[in-house]
């Protein structure tokens, strides 16, 4: 079942500016996905693999897998077992040129010893058979002896997955490239992303590449955040990074989408207790000059109850930017020209009962695509029973 939603005729969860005066530009069509093991996971992770799209999440001893089809049309839900391991396991899809998105791969670490353990991967079907007999593909630090963070991700043309892994405030953040056979699809050392001190928020994400690492990382004199973004090509290897300095307030994760002539990225500033952030960031940034100018969107005094939900989702639309805002009962999305400033109203999401998991997002084209569990009680700790909303926003030049 689709629903078809237009921001006018739904309550606003944020203070936006210009109310009515704003013409209508923007709309979201919204389909179901039932309810599952999966679809009922709080955090769930939407990656874009060739025409379509792979939800994932990974248990203890297990990975949940569901394909989901370029307008939300559910797949079929694969649970995949996962051998006695160290850490992980991390999943993420891969396949052929004539058949992408069709591999499931499963990394994990086992065998821990002096400080490193072996990168053990397999291959299995959509349908969760394994396909593959584990393998070791590479090192990563033992988990029991440094609080490595890892990261996996598919490959947009659906042909490649990514590892990526650091320890922060110990070791670079490398990356590993492996094809549909669950080997490296390039010989050699692994990727190094970033010589970093400390980081934050590692994560695949949208770019420009196939795969697209990113962190956030503090440092530098006088000390300051950075946002750090590294493509990787369709051949596996390292392509174009940036560095972008968010400012000297700590912030969260950033949002982000690859425009004609560079990146849109938002932000959200935390500060500290005694002295707290401005509020929700946008900026521009122009690879072809190296420049960007970060815009103030919301402050924390324009927001209802005095504090800006973070953006968790940036997409593009013509020569303008839609930000999608989390909101602890729902979600709300701006159309915003280059400087952050709001130029149609705002579109609210829906949800049965105000109670929804972390949304995951993906920009595609000039619609930005969001999924989020939304549960059948109001009460936030109940998460037993609902079903998972797929929404894909477009807004008219």
């Amino acid at each position: 079942m689709r629903h078809w939603l237009v921001g006018s005729v739904l309550a606003s969860l944020l203070v936006s500016c210009g109310g009515d005066s704003l013409p209508t530009l923007c709309s979201v069509t919204v389909a179901h996905l039932p309810g599952n093991d999966l679809t009922l996971r709080s955090d769930a992770r939407l990656d874009r693999v060739g025409d379509g799209f792979m939800l994932f999440a990974s248990e203890k001893d297990r990975v949940l897998v569901e394909a989901v089809g370029a307008h939300g049309a559910p797949g079929t839900l694969a649970a995949i077992p996962v051998p006695p391991h160290s850490d992980g396991p991390w999943v993420a899809a891969a396949g052929t040129p004539a058949a992408p998105g069709t591999v499931l791969l499963v990394a994990y670490a086992a065998n821990p010893a002096g400080g490193s353990a072996d990168l053990m991967t397999f291959t299995a079907g959509l349908d969760g058979a394994m396909t593959g007999t584990p393998v070791a593909v590479g090192k990563i630090p033992d988990k029991a002896l440094a609080p490595v963070v890892v990261a996996a991700g598919s490959g947009r043309a659906g042909q490649h997955a990514g590892i990526t892994w650091g320890v922060p405030g110990a070791t670079p953040v490398f990356a590993k490239i492996l094809g549909p056979d669950g080997r490296p699809v390039v010989e050699g050392p692994d990727l190094s992303i970033g010589p970093v001190d400390d980081f934050d928020c590692l994560r695949f994400g949208p770019g420009k590449g196939d795969l697209t690492v990113s962190y956030t990382q503090s440092g530098g004199a006088p000390p300051a955040w950075v946002v750090h973004v590294a493509e990787i090509d369709a051949s596996g290897l390292a392509g174009p990074s940036l560095n972008m300095t968010l400012g000297k307030a700590a912030t969260g994760c950033t949002a982000s989408a690859p425009s004609a002539g560079g990146y849109g990225f938002a932000w959200k500033e935390l500060g500290t207790q005694a002295s707290p952030g401005q509020g929700d960031f946008f900026a521009l940034y122009d690879e072809t000059v190296n420049s960007y100018v970060a815009h103030l969107v919301l402050s924390n005094p324009r927001a209802v109850g005095g504090m800006a939900a973070p953006i968790v989702g940036v997409g593009t639309s013509g020569n303008r930017f839609t930000l999608l805002f989390a909101h602890t009962s729902g979600a709300e999305a701006w159309d915003v020209d280059f400087e952050g400033s709001q130029v149609a109203r705002s579109v609210t999401y829906p949800s049965a009962h105000g109670n929804i998991g972390a949304i995951s997002t993906q920009p595609v084209g000039a619609t930005l695509v969001a999924t989020y569990a939304d549960y059948a009680s109001g009460d936030p700790t109940n998460q037993t029973a609902g079903d998972r909303l797929f929404a894909e926003l477009t807004c008219r030049p």
